[in-house]
């Protein structure tokens, strides 16, 4: 039930059109109705009423459907006092024309059959006319008989439409009585209250809506192209507003994905360049030390050659009596600071200990100005600690 609800949205919309061509006075009068259908039901829009077909365009909008019922001058009516079927019922009721050059209609009772027929050039002219103005017939009738299409929803003894008195019995047609004197009584049909004017504009809707026909004709497969080509026209309407809806949803979420991977390309080439910089000070950083490490490496592979050396020696000439506790090649010249350079005490050499004899110290400290490579060794500090032992610092310059 649903789809076919959908469906029919799709194909007819919201809005429905019935478009009479009646003659009154010998005069032609276009009556136009519009129903819309909401949650399944039709509701009168517009009763409007114009003189051509050129002012149809400012009351019915372009790509616009509706049913037409042509009931003009142009179209002959007869009564057959018989149930006869389509062809048999032209025959006897209109003996003398060309079949092939009319369109007719006819509906059929169980005791007589009303016959309409009108020519198919006559015919043509309207439907083309509506074509160039972008409006789609979908279906037409000819003279009064459309007005079957409502007899199920209507109890009452006659009904007029715009140019006729149709008089009913048991829901069939008994006559059809043209008529020039328009009432202003108005009809219930339905819950819909139509002036006769409407009338058979309302039962052209009626046929549309429902697809339902009590009437028999020989144009049939000119309504069904009519009908294949709009819906053919709709679904190419409908599919390409799909298809660019479906377009524009996929490129609006492709920029929604490149927007946000975009940003976070932006953000990630920023913690990039970032980390590049950082990576470049790490660099600069590990180059500086690696040099410093490489100079303290060269410093202390030569030094270590060297204190060797001098440590070899002193030990060489240490009296039992005297015990070393420090021995500092180079020492530094002051704590060590951030950011500030460290300085050393070049060649010198710095001996802390303890000695127990003080001829013994004089001797020894005698015996290493006497060597080469010394150049000076003084006493920087002597002094008496416990048990008689003197804690002394020893300064020698290379």
């Amino acid at each position: 039930m649903m789809v076919t609800v959908v469906k029919k949205f799709l194909v007819y919309g919201r809005s429905y059109y019935g478009i009479e061509h009646a003659s009154l006075d010998l005069e032609e009068v276009i009556h136009i109705l519009e129903l819309r259908n909401k949650k399944g039901e039709l509701h009168i829009i517009k009763e409007q009423e114009v003189l051509s077909n050129n002012q149809i365009q400012d009351h019915i909008n372009e790509k616009q459907h509706a049913y037409l019922i042509i009931n003009n001058n142009q179209v002959l009516s007869k009564k057959v006092n018989e149930k006869l079927d389509l062809v048999k019922a032209v025959q006897m009721a209109f003996p003398n024309i060309k079949q092939e050059e009319f369109y007719f209609e006819s509906h059929a009772n169980k005791n007589n059959t009303f016959v309409n027929i009108c020519r198919k050039h006559h015919v043509d002219e309207i439907l083309k006319s509506y074509k160039d103005n972008k409006i789609s017939i979908l279906g037409f009738s000819l003279g009064n008989n459309i007005i079957t299409e409502i007899l199920p929803y209507y109890n009452g003894g006659s009904i007029e439409t715009s140019n006729a008195i149709i008089k009913l019995k048991n829901n069939q047609i008994l006559e059809i009585v043209p008529s020039l004197d328009q009432k202003q009584e108005e009809y219930t049909i339905n819950g819909l209250s139509l002036n006769p004017k409407s009338v058979n504009a309302f039962s052209g809707i009626l046929r549309l809506f429902n697809k339902s026909s009590s009437s028999t004709n020989n144009f049939s497969d000119l309504i069904h192209k009519l009908r294949t080509e709009f819906i053919q026209q709709k679904i190419f309407e409908n599919s390409l507003k799909f298809s660019l809806g479906f377009l524009f949803t996929i490129l609006l979420i492709n920029f929604m994905i490149f927007t946000s991977f975009n940003n976070r390309i932006h953000k990630l080439s920023g913690e990039l360049t970032i980390n590049q910089q950082y990576e470049i000070k790490i660099n600069q950083l590990i180059e500086e030390v690696n040099k410093k490490k490489k100079i303290v490496d060269e410093i202390n592979s030569t030094e270590s050659n060297q204190v060797t050396y001098y440590l070899d020696e002193i030990s060489k000439s240490i009296p039992t009596s005297i015990l070393l506790t420090v021995f500092e090649f180079q020492p530094i010249n002051h704590n060590i600071k951030q950011e500030k350079e460290i300085k050393i005490q070049t060649h010198q050499i710095i001996i802390h200990g303890s000695s127990t004899k003080g001829e013994e110290f004089s001797d020894w400290i005698a015996h290493l100005e006497s060597l080469g490579w010394i150049q000076e060794a003084s006493v920087t500090s002597y002094g008496l600690d416990k048990k008689s032992v003197n804690e002394f610092e020893l300064k020698i310059r290379l």
